[in-house]
């Protein structure tokens, strides 16, 4: 009897030192209610806990489903956060199963009755050791709970102090004062994709990333949105605009590239710049409501990735790209073989040049049907052979036919040819390639610390799918190779954040389009397989996750959930969250991360 009362006693103190510990952690130092003492307690998958509510501390508390709570266990000491599933409430009669004959009086008396409410357990701290885990400790009848401190909420969900600011907790339908949402470089590095219907927010949410002092960013912008962000929110930054030759047919090669610029500040309302805001041929300064702009107009010499075309055009067929590399070795054979036949005329260091001048003027049409042509600027005397043809003023190189050899050389099949004559002829068509007057990226460009690529441009002068789906490619190849050189000389980076919505437009699945599984898979392992060694961070929002491409649902660590249909949120596996985010307001979103635990969410207004 004595060793009982002895234990008695010590579970007393437990209960007064539970309780004391409860309103120290609690953010108004009271206790909202009790684990219930009325049914068995369990701890595992699917089990909710039961807590047991006053009437007087239910006024007083004013409980609502998805708030966060906090227990603290009698017998460990041990605080659990967890979130309302369900409340329940019944008037004394329901409780006594009496059913009132006449009409319904009002009888505030009997609604004057206790709450019963049910907590998910997700995640847990060790008072004694400080150790933070996901909710493995039994729970004890008649441990107090509490609503926990913004500070004891946001360590025990464990999230980070430093980063970027998301948002606030979303605790009960409201923003939880005094808490923050980060996301830290470990979390960026392993790569974030943002989920949501057509108004739920992700726009505003990648502003905000964009908008943070801290974040170096490259976001490519479809419609202009970001850019207008940008010259309202940052200071200096740079938008890389790509260009086609629809939009400068009609333009004289002198105005060049300064027309650029005085499109860009048409559109944007900004400053038209000068002669002199033409900066060593490379970029184009633009005053946009006193902020300095470094616009760079961006084509593709498609001389530079002839060889290498198949990582960049994912419209490529899967035969094309198989042959590709046999194709372009045994072309740069025969061209050499052909130019080899001027050293009756001139010497060697002018037919490297020559060369040299070749694959700087090569474009899709050479390839096709039209001959290429160079000003004759060595005055060599006149000389005409199978490929190549000498006048007084111009050297005609007949690309096409060497191209068209090495293609029945090959003995490719039939298909294989008529498909890359398909892809070289949208190609062509898409105007993306050699645009006078436009520049190609170099590694000062993509240093910035901000950088807006705007495809607005694209998709006002081109129709072709190629154009958009090339010159992202292209400025994503040159990301991740200027990321991957700074890597491999042992130098080291800041983390740069590439962000880019409406994902499945650039990464799509590869069996509900035509773009090729090898081209867009290698390009998303390069980015976010390869880049997280390399500081480069992918952000991708999609509105439609059932055409993005599964390899992107694998490799991004973070999953940061907005508004969406019920059977988008089961088939990711948030099902449990159905009823918070299936009519939830914008910018309300549930974050799951294998840093820290699953968190419901309000992003900032931007």
């Amino acid at each position: 009897m004595e060793e009982e009362e002895k234990l008695i006693s010590e579970i007393r103190e437990k209960v007064v030192k539970a309780e004391e510990d409860a309103k120290n952690l609690s953010a108004n130092n009271n206790i909202v209610g009790r684990v219930t003492r009325y049914e068995t307690v369990k701890v595992g998958e699917r089990n909710y806990i039961g807590v047991d509510i006053n009437f007087e501390d239910y006024v007083k508390s004013y409980i609502k489903m998805d708030e966060y709570l906090g227990i603290r266990t009698i017998i460990h000491p041990v605080l659990i956060i967890g979130r309302v599933v369900s409340i329940a409430r019944s008037d004394m009669l329901a409780q006594l199963r009496i059913k009132e004959i006449t009409s319904y009086p009002h009888d505030p008396a009997t609604i004057m009755t206790d709450t019963f409410i049910e907590i998910e357990p997700i995640a847990e701290k060790d008072l004694e050791r400080s150790v933070i885990r996901p909710a493995v400790s039994p729970v004890d009848p008649q441990s107090p709970v509490i609503k926990p401190k913004a500070e004891v909420l946001e360590e025990i969900l464990r999230i980070p102090r430093d980063g970027i600011n998301i948002g606030k907790i979303y605790s009960g339908g409201e923003e939880l004062e005094g808490t923050k949402v980060i996301l830290d470089e470990e979390i960026l590095r392993h790569h974030v994709l943002l989920i949501g219907t057509t108004g739920s927010g992700k726009t505003t949410l990648l502003k905000t990333i964009v908008g943070d002092p801290k974040s170096n960013v490259v976001v490519f912008d479809r419609q202009g949105d970001f850019v207008r962000y940008s010259m309202d929110k940052l200071g200096e930054f740079t938008v890389i605009m790509p260009v086609t030759k629809q939009m400068v047919e009609n333009v004289i090669t002198s105005e060049l590239p300064l027309v650029y610029g005085e499109e860009f500040a048409r559109r944007y309302g900004c400053s038209f710049p000068t002669e002199t805001d033409v900066r060593d041929n490379e970029e184009i300064l633009v005053d946009c409501k006193g902020k300095i702009l470094h616009l760079i107009p961006f084509t593709i010499k498609f001389g530079d990735v002839f060889s290498t075309l198949y990582k960049i055009a994912p419209y490529m067929s899967e035969a094309s790209i198989t042959a590709w590399d046999a194709i372009t070795r045994k072309f740069s054979e025969k061209l050499n073989t052909a130019m080899n036949v001027l050293k009756d005329v001139t010497n060697k260091d002018v037919i490297e040049k020559l060369k040299e001048d070749v694959f700087n003027r090569l474009e899709p049409d050479n390839l096709l049907y039209l001959d290429l042509k160079l000003e004759n600027i060595y005055k060599l005397r006149t000389l005409k052979k199978d490929y190549v043809d000498i006048g007084n003023e111009l050297i005609t190189i007949k690309v096409n036919k060497i191209f068209e050899e090495v293609l029945e050389e090959l003995d490719l099949a039939r298909q294989t040819k008529d498909a890359i004559h398909r892809v070289l002829r949208a190609l062509r068509e898409s105007g993306i390639f050699n645009v006078k007057g436009a520049f190609t990226l170099s590694s000062t460009h993509l240093s910035s610390n901000k950088i807006v690529v705007d495809l607005s441009w694209v998709l006002d002068f081109s129709e072709s799918p190629q154009a958009l789906a090339t010159l992202s490619y292209k400025i994503l190849s040159d990301l991740y190779n200027w990321k991957d050189k700074l890597y491999k000389a042992g130098k080291s980076s800041s983390l740069t954040l590439l962000i880019m919505d409406e994902a499945h437009e650039y990464f799509p699945q590869t069996n509900r389009v035509e773009a090729s599984k090898e081209i867009v898979e290698g390009l998303i392992n390069r980015l976010m397989r390869l880049g997280r060694v390399r500081n480069l961070g992918v952000i991708l929002a999609t509105h439609t996750p059932e055409d993005l491409n599964n390899l992107i649902i694998q490799l991004t660590n973070t999953k940061i959930v907005m508004r969406n249909d019920v059977s988008i949120l089961k088939k990711l596996g948030f099902e449990d969250y159905v009823d918070v985010l299936q009519v939830a307001p914008p910018g309300v979103a549930v974050v799951r991360s294998t840093k820290f635990s699953d968190v419901i969410i309000r992003t900032l207004i931007k």
